[in-house]
């Protein structure tokens, strides 16, 4: 599945609140913290959102000096059939290619 396909709007407004919490968790709770560093794929999964085997997970941290802002692709872009299958349920989860462009946007971004 290529990278560059995206979720609908509706799915990437469903896992921007979940990211958005897991940021809020990543600022409040440092043992969840540490666990994103550590292990982000098991995080990610454990609230729901599974990440593609293939792709480039970053967790990365706003500093006094270097600010992150990710930008996910455009999620009005048409999806293939194979995208539209795998968002409809009829596979496995590795069409969430927002998630590694979004992540830098949300709390766990942050030097907190």
């Amino acid at each position: 599945m290529n990278m560059l396909e995206t979720l609908g709007p509706e799915l990437v407004d469903q896992y921007s609140r979940t990211l958005q919490a897991m940021a809020n968790d990543c600022r409040d709770d440092p043992e969840f913290r540490a666990r994103v560093d550590a292990e982000p794929r098991a995080a990610f999964a454990d609230r729901g959102l599974p990440l593609p085997r293939n792709a480039d997970v970053r967790i990365v941290r706003n500093t006094e000096d270097v600010f992150y802002m990710a930008i996910p692709p455009d999620p009005n872009t048409t999806l293939s059939d194979a995208a539209l299958e795998q968002a409809a349920g009829g596979g496995s989860a590795s069409c969430i290619s927002t998630l590694p462009s979004c992540i830098g946007t949300f709390g766990c971004a942050t030097n907190a």
